[in-house]
């Protein structure tokens, strides 16, 4: 008659129990593995498709906006709306900077030309104030270049009226 193997050797009972443990925990942390190797990979693709550029939204129609905000907002097309929306200026939307910047419109009593106008000064104020910095940097420059210079005729001078 046939004994079981474990009933022969108990330490093989042992044995088994342990190899049925790792196998078990290994499997846990394949599966696991992968779907927090999913999740990321998915997460990661929520973060990138949810911005939308100028070339994306100049494809729609400014009549997909309902008629009630397309009333309060007064702009012709997308193109004028994600100039407006992109406050920072990266040339890209996400979706929490379109639905916001939309409701705020909606809810803005100042025309959107008057917004259109502030954001145009402001980054003239920003470019004007790059240019006088870069000049003063120069003008800085240039006046520690003429204290050299004048320096080197002093002791030219000097020199030449020892002889």
């Amino acid at each position: 008659m046939k004994v079981p193997l474990v009933n022969e050797k108990p330490i093989l009972g042992a044995y088994f129990l342990i190899l049925l443990l790792a196998v078990g925990i290994i499997f846990m942390n394949l599966v696991t593995a992968s779907i927090v190797e999913a999740s990321l990979q998915s997460s990661e693709l929520d973060r990138k498709e949810k911005k939308i550029s100028l070339d994306e939204i100049e494809q729609f129609d400014i009549n997909i906006l309902p008629p009630i905000l397309r009333d309060n907002i007064s702009v012709d097309n997308m193109a004028d709306l994600f100039g407006v929306l992109d406050v920072d200026g990266g040339g890209e939307l996400d979706m929490k900077e379109f639905i916001g910047g939309l409701l705020q419109l909606w809810l803005m009593d100042v025309p959107i030309t008057t917004l259109q106008i502030l954001k145009f000064s402001r980054m003239n104020r920003q470019k004007t104030m790059e240019y006088f910095t870069s000049i003063l940097h120069r003008m800085e420059e240039m006046a520690a270049r003429m204290d050299h210079l004048q320096g080197d005729l002093a002791k030219t001078q000097l020199f030449d009226s020892r002889f």
